[in-house]
């Protein structure tokens, strides 16, 4: 696996100015492709990779990841519909992901009363 930057210099990529050996895409791809999902939108996020936003998305349904789904939210405000949300709900239960199923349904809730 290529190297990856340690946290603090993540951080400096994410939230500050500085540059790496790949484009900050690539550093999402790499994170994605690791497994780090929240590494990968925080990359993708700087570098306005809306498509790969929506991508990562996807994945989060399909992992019945809620936490990751809402994240993904705030940058990408597709990603938040009711069948996104319903899918998620059934994966994470499929899962075992109770906590995530709670926040699925309230979710839920919130998009259905808007």
């Amino acid at each position: 696996m290529p190297y990856m930057p340690d946290p603090i210099v993540k951080r400096e990529i994410v939230y500050g100015k500085r540059t790496w050996n790949c484009p900050i895409e690539e550093l999402g791809d790499r994170a994605k492709k690791a497994g780090n999902l929240w590494d990968a939108l925080l990359y993708y996020q700087r570098a306005q990779a809306e498509e790969k936003i929506l991508s990562l998305a996807s994945t989060a349904v399909e992992e019945g990841n809620a936490f990751l789904l809402d994240q993904i939210g705030h940058f990408a405000e597709l990603a938040q519909t009711l069948e996104n949300w319903q899918k998620l709900k059934e994966n994470a239960q499929k899962k075992g992901k109770i906590a995530y199923v709670q926040w699925a349904e309230e979710k839920l809730k919130h998009l259905q009363n808007e």
